[in-house]
């Protein structure tokens, strides 16, 4: 019987430890941290939100990718398509109050067309 008191101190030790971490539960019944009610903004997509708005049609882009200062997008243009792709890709640069720039540095937009890769902008927001 001594090992009963033991069992249930091991069983209940991480639930008390993570007491003072975690809020009461929400009404959806979800714990919620008390340090952090909210969570932090996908960068990723707030990038594919902006260029699902940003693109003309028949343009597509891949999934961002992180790189050291921010994120790399490969914009696809069609292949019938005639002008300068970097150009073209400057104007899909996000503005400087854009909300997409909310905890990103930069976005690398790069060109894709007739499956070669084309030029590369880099789109700050200053």
């Amino acid at each position: 019987m001594p090992r009963l008191p033991a069992l249930l101190l091991i069983m209940f030790l991480p639930a008390l430890a993570a007491g003072p971490a975690v809020a009461d539960r929400a009404e959806d019944g979800q714990a919620r941290p008390r340090f952090n009610n909210e969570l932090p903004p996908d960068v990723r997509e707030n990038i594919r939100v902006y260029l699902r708005r940003a693109l003309p049609p028949m343009w597509w882009h891949e999934d961002p990718q992180p790189t050291a200062l921010g994120y790399e997008v490969t914009i696809h243009i069609p292949d019938n398509w005639r002008g300068s792709p970097g150009g073209a890709l400057l104007n899909f640069c996000p503005g400087p109050s854009d909300p997409v720039w909310h905890k990103l540095r930069q976005i690398d937009l790069q060109a894709k067309q007739n499956s070669v890769a084309g030029a590369v902008v880099t789109c700050r927001p200053r």
